[in-house]
Parts: C-alpha cells; sequence; structure tokens
C-alpha cells in the first residue's frame, strides 16, 4: 500500500503542497550536505535526525546502505495504532470538529 504523506500533510494542515514540496527539496539538498561533509572527513556513516526518527546512510566502496529508526513518540504511536486499532488521525480531526462546533453553539447563546 503506497501512500502520499506531502499531499495528506498538505491538506491537513492547509500549507500548499507547492510550499511543502520547496521544504522536501530543502530537506534533500540538507542531507546531500551531509553527507558530502562526511565524505570529506572520511566518516562514513552518517545519522541525521528527522523528527519523527533518525536515517542513517552507510557510504561503501561500492554504492549506499540506509536505515530508519523511528523516534520514540512514533514508535509509541505506531504501537498504540496496532494494539487498540485506533486512528490517532481520525481521533484528533473528531475532537477538533466537536470542539468548533462546540465553540460554536456557544457563541450562538
Amino acid at each position: 500500500m503506497k501512500q502520499k504523506l506531502l499531499s495528506d500533510i498538505s491538506s491537513l494542515t492547509n500549507i500548499k503542497y507547492s510550499i511543502i514540496n520547496k521544504l522536501k527539496e530543502i530537506s534533500e539538498e540538507c542531507i546531500c550536505d551531509y553527507v558530502l561533509e562526511a565524505i570529506l572527513k572520511n566518516d562514513d556513516l552518517i545519522e541525521i535526525d528527522i523528527g519523527i526518527g533518525k536515517i542513517s546512510i552507510l557510504v561503501l566502496e561500492d554504492g549506499v546502505e540506509y536505515s530508519f529508526r523511528p523516534s520514540s513518540s512514533l514508535e509509541k504511536s505506531i504501537s498504540k495504532t496496532i494494539l487498540d486499532d485506533e486512528n490517532i488521525l481520525v481521533d484528533k480531526v473528531e475532537k477538533g470538529l466537536s470542539n468548533r462546533l462546540l465553540s460554536t453553539y456557544k457563541e450562538l447563546f
């Protein structure tokens, strides 16, 4: 199953996709800079904290290897989703809508 995270973030936050895509491009450029910096320092392992986890990049003579370790927060959320069969995103959206409706009704009375 494939998903498009940037599109979903754009929809959920009302931030234009073009802005989110620009941030993605800048992120890619930063990662490439980190890799080049490491190569120049003869360091073959680069660890990058991307907020939701860490990407490790191992530069080898014949290629590159990648790995991803989720942050403790993401790991906890994924575990909760699997164990409790709950959709954290839907719950948050429903709670936000509920709060908005209550605020609207309070203003009317």
